[in-house]
């Protein structure tokens, strides 16, 4: 649908682990970031990933700030397993969905 569903980053105030590598220098070599989409998080349907990586921490981040930008480098579907279609079985709404803690 074009719209941006997140922004996340290894960064201390972003990472909900710390990332050494977020706050130091890289020597010369290949290097490896991953981070891990809670399961259930996303509503069904189409999404892609884009990458941007940037040097520095800017105050206003951008597209022209990056080094290297790959929009869309992966697409993937979400196909909904029926797991939260228990007891409403239209159509959820949103982009995320995740399972929220409900007290009464």
């Amino acid at each position: 649908m074009g719209v941006c569903v997140l922004t996340s980053g290894n960064l201390p105030s972003v990472s909900s682990t710390p990332d050494y590598f977020s706050v130091s220098q890289c020597g010369t070599g290949l290097f490896r970031t991953s981070c891990t989409v809670p399961a259930l998080f996303l509503n069904d349907g189409p999404y892609t990933i884009s990458i941007y990586l940037v040097i520095n921490n800017l105050p206003s981040l951008s597209v022209n700030d990056a080094i290297v930008f790959k929009d869309g480098i992966l697409a993937f579907n979400i196909i909904d397993t029926g797991i939260m279609s228990k007891e409403y079985t239209g159509k959820w709404l949103g982009v995320v969905r995740p399972r929220l803690a409900w007290e009464t």
